[in-house]
């Protein structure tokens, strides 16, 4: 990889914090936050956590794979343990992040505004912590 995810954020929060106030500016914003997330999702996975991803899964659609492979260790781990807490913390911004990027990609019959990119950006930035967090 030639960039790290960490960087990809960073750029994502650069666009952010530009003048520019459209909607196709917004909607970059969302996809490179939603793109930092989904990286930074994968390499730990790949080289620190060692979840199981569904290998048919993860060719044909290797976003879902990811999520569900943290799912699925999140129902692997006893109630009251903070990790459970962050993993689904995890879990459950990447899927509000993958809804707004699918709707910023896709469907441009939708508005999306600032507050769209903005809540998508913090959504990436909650799923670094809570991945870096997890142990």
């Amino acid at each position: 990889m030639s960039f790290k995810p960490l960087q990809r954020l960073g750029y994502a929060q650069e666009l952010n914090q530009s003048d520019v106030s459209n909607e196709l500016h917004f909607r970059c914003v969302i996809h490179q936050a939603y793109y930092a997330a989904l990286n930074h999702l994968q390499y730990e996975i790949d080289n620190r956590l060692f979840f199981k991803v569904d290998g048919d899964d993860r060719v044909k659609h290797s976003h879902k794979a990811l999520i569900e492979s943290c799912e699925g260790q999140v129902k692997k781990l006893p109630t009251g343990d903070n990790r459970r807490k962050l993993l689904m913390a995890a879990v459950n911004n990447m899927r509000r992040a993958k809804r707004m990027r699918e709707t910023a990609d896709y469907h441009m019959e939708s508005d999306v505004d600032r507050i769209s990119a903005e809540s998508t950006l913090r959504f990436a930035e909650e799923i670094f912590d809570c991945i870096e967090k997890y142990e």
